[in-house]
């Protein structure tokens, strides 16, 4: 019982902090600034990268994710939650090939 106690009282270890690539790449993402344009005559939808992170593959990437997601969501909180889940994948991926890069 006395060790019951024991274990409930010990501190419970904190969660594991970010890995450092995967910050750099969220704040990157975070600074980015895009419009989407719609040609009435074309029919297309286009991204236009406003301010860039300053790595073309990442800013593709995100346009991609943003075009996929403004063809189903009309409002912003669906942009967002269909956005989310495309962004995490995006940015494991990207601090992964940072990491890659940096051996």
């Amino acid at each position: 019982m006395l060790l019951m106690l024991f274990a409930l009282s010990a501190p419970i270890p904190a969660p594991p902090a970010p890995d450092a690539d995967v910050v750099i790449v969220g704040r990157r993402i975070k600074h980015m600034r895009m419009i989407t344009r719609y040609d009435r005559k074309t029919g297309a939808t286009a991204c236009i990268v406003r301010r860039s992170s300053g790595d073309a593959a990442l800013d593709d990437a995100v346009c991609e994710a943003v075009l996929a997601c403004a063809k189903t969501s009309v409002r912003e909180a669906e942009m967002l939650a269909c956005l989310q889940p495309r962004m995490s994948v995006i940015t494991d991926r990207f601090a992964h090939q940072t990491a890659e890069e940096a051996k």
